[in-house]
Parts: C-alpha cells; structure tokens; sequence
C-alpha cells in the first residue's frame, strides 16, 4: 500500500515548522499555564470550600514561606499545581508534536532501522547520565540547598498532587522539553554544533531555575546541576545521530530515579 501523500501544503499554517512548535511551548508553558493553573486553583477552591485569594497567594511565596501555611492550603497547592503543569504539558505536547511531526516521523524509522547500535547505546547513556546526574547534585548539595523549583516538585509531590506531577514529569515535560531543547534548536542551527550546544543548554537550564531567588553565587552554584544536565542530553542527542527517542529515553529515566529519591 503506498504511503499516504502529506495533505498540507509547504505554506500551509498547519505545515510543520519548528520555529511554531517553540512558539507554541513559550506561549503555553510561560503565559496559559498561568491561567490553567489560576483556572485549577478556581475549581478546587469552589468543590473544596478553601479560599481562592489563599491558594493564589501561595503561588508566589518562596519555598521557606511555606511553614507559615495551614495543611489545607499545602495541599490546594500541591494538588492544583500539579494539575495545572500536567494539563499545560498535555497542550504543550499536542502542539510541539503535530508542528514537529515530519521529524519524530523520520527518527521512528532510524529508530528501527539502527536497533543494534541503540540497544547498547540507549541503556548506557541512560545509565551514566542518571549517575553523573545525582552524583553532580550531591556535590552542588554541599554548598547550598536544593533549587525553589525542585522544593516547590518536592512539595506537590507530599501533598497531594504525585499522580499529576508523576504524569506531566515523566511523560510529557520530556517529550516537550527533547523536541524543543534538541530536536529544533539543533535542527534549526543546522551545522553550527557549538551554538546549538550553547542554545540547548541556555534554553534547558533557564526555565527550571526562574523562580529560584538566590544570591548570584548561590544561583549559579544551583545551576550547575541543570547546565550539566543540558550539556548531556544535548550530547546524547547529539552522538546518538540526532535521535529525539534517545535523549527523551534518558530524559525519563532520569526524572524517575529523581522521583524516587524524593521518597528514600
């Protein structure tokens, strides 16, 4: 049976196109996450009888400020924030995917294709980045606590909200972030390697440390496990023969090694 012909034209809205997809993730992960989240917050204060004003204004508290909470609030916040990360992934994905469709396609096939070399060189990147991963975060952990943005997972994780932030971080913040961070800046970099590094790393470690409030020092110190993060998967993606299936394999494992060790 022959392959189905592409149905939309290269100038067509709905083509795919990468600088849409990132596009798409800007507009929802850092503006309609907002209003999702607020949304989430709306409801559980409306089924639940806790007050709105209350939850809202826990969202903008700093990790520290948390104590002065009542445990009803801890857990509004837990559990409408990792509803809302998890619906505005779900978005999130839906959109980078279909504008990125022709490239997941076409590392489906390389995927089949070189299944000798990724049996050995899947488990084994996996492996070694989710072991320099904790081994860099034990080491940063000696000069300064953990980043708000993993204090803040942390919490949602203890307070009601694991089954949505369980989803949205092992699933979908995956698939969104390796075919933003990798699969269309190095695409769209072309063969100017270095920047795509630089971009690919830029790109990963800022969104995860924007909330975190810290002296220059401490902020950077906090940023090394994130840059270095940045640095493997891009190489991973990078020697794999530019496979977004690789890095996002890695990419998961990591966060579930990571889950895990919240609870240990």
């Amino acid at each position: 049976m022959e392959q189905e012909k592409k149905t939309y034209k290269a100038d067509s809205y709905l083509a795919p196109n990468k600088l849409v997809a990132i596009l798409i993730y800007i507009l929802i992960l850092f503006i309609i996450s907002g209003l999702i989240l607020y949304l989430c917050a709306y409801i559980y204060s409306s089924i639940n009888h806790v007050s709105y004003a209350e939850i809202k204004a826990s969202f903008t508290m700093k990790s520290n400020e948390f104590i002065s909470l009542s445990d009803d609030i801890l857990k509004a916040n837990a559990v409408t924030q990792g509803f809302g990360n998890l619906f505005a992934y779900i978005l999130a994905s839906i959109g980078v995917c279909f504008f990125t469709r022709d490239e997941l396609q076409k590392d489906l096939f390389k995927f089949k294709e070189k299944k000798k070399f990724y049996a050995w060189y899947i488990p084994l990147t996996a492996i070694l980045f989710t072991a320099l991963c904790y081994g860099i975060d034990k080491l940063v952990s000696i000069g300064v606590h953990s980043s708000e943005n993993q204090l803040q997972i942390e919490n949602i994780f203890r307070n009601g909200g694991l089954a949505p932030m369980l989803i949205s971080t092992l699933i979908f913040a995956p698939i969104v972030e390796e075919i933003v961070y990798r699969k269309c800046i190095f695409s769209l970099c072309g063969k100017k390697i270095v920047l795509a590094y630089v971009l690919s790393v830029i790109a990963f470690t800022l969104p995860h440390m924007i909330t975190t409030s810290a002296s220059f020092g401490e902020w950077a110190l906090m940023s090394v496990p994130y840059i270095l993060s940045g640095i493997m998967l891009a190489a991973i993606y990078h020697l794999s023969g530019y496979n977004v299936y690789v890095s996002l394999i890695a990419h998961m494992l990591n966060n579930l090694v990571a889950i895990i060790l919240v609870f240990v």
